[in-house]
């Protein structure tokens, strides 16, 4: 979900009630738990050493319940004293040059520990509202024997939604789909306006994709990336490199 601006807390607490009825945005729920991936998906492993000592676990346990991971300049949590149970659900906002992203996640399963090893973290998977399709676990590790403290996250994804970036000479915004399509197969064929773009309450961009017209027919000669573009403007000439890598373009 794309906004304007960051969205107030009224607006954050509106988006996590419409996730409430919403099921996981891939069918490999739980599979982060074994640290193997399915097909198609990019992996993301690393392992961080925390220090020794139960002293160093008890407050790593206490960072993973505060979600600390989130905390980053770029990226607020949403809420930060959501309990680590299983169903939870969380929103993280992830700011962008000139627009904001809005994502939602829920808690799969708790990390549990095993003989010699404590353990203690969660994994949540993405809903239909978020940028990405996959699942992320993070955890804390106490080695029994070593006394080592580690954090480990493991992650699997791909892409789910097209990414926004500044429109060249132009205060609108592009979304690029050139990984979306090639890692979906997808052949674009020409380039297409939205004809009734809007903002909803929230900052919120609203796209009918029923509502459209062809603008540009594809070049067979030149066999690059393009896609439906959005505009308020009745101006159908509409210059090469904006048929290039975009499905929209937000008025600001």
């Amino acid at each position: 979900m794309f906004l304007i601006s960051r969205p107030d807390e009224k607006a954050v607490r509106r988006f996590l009630a419409r996730q409430a009825e919403s099921a996981f945005s891939y069918p490999d729920v739980g599979a982060s738990r074994y640290g193997k991936a399915p097909a198609g998906y990019n992996v993301d492993h690393n392992r961080v050493l925390l220090g020794s000592g139960e002293t160093a676990f008890e407050s790593a346990k206490n960072a993973v319940r505060a979600w600390k991971m989130f905390e980053m300049p770029w990226v607020r949590l949403y809420f930060a004293d959501t309990p680590i149970e299983i169903g939870r659900d969380v929103a993280i906002v992830v700011d962008h040059f000139g627009f904001v992203s809005m994502n939602a996640a829920r808690i799969v399963y708790l990390v549990e520990s095993e003989p010699g090893m404590q353990r203690f973290g969660f994994a949540y998977g993405t809903l239909p509202e978020h940028g990405e399709i996959g699942e992320e676990r993070f955890s804390v590790e106490f080695d029994e024997e070593s006394g080592e403290v580690w954090y480990d996250i493991f992650a699997f994804s791909r892409p789910g939604a097209f990414r926004l970036k500044p429109r060249p000479g132009d205060c609108g915004r592009v979304a690029s789909v050139t990984a979306f399509c090639r890692h979906f197969r997808i052949k674009i064929e020409g380039t297409e306006r939205f004809d009734a773009p809007e903002v909803d309450q929230d900052g919120v961009l609203r796209l009918d994709l029923k509502r459209t017209h062809r603008v540009a027919q594809q070049n067979p000669r030149q066999p690059r990336a393009t896609a439906k573009r959005l505009s308020q403007s009745g101006d159908e000439n509409v210059p090469e490199r904006d048929k290039v890598n975009s499905v929209g373009r937000i008025p600001t």
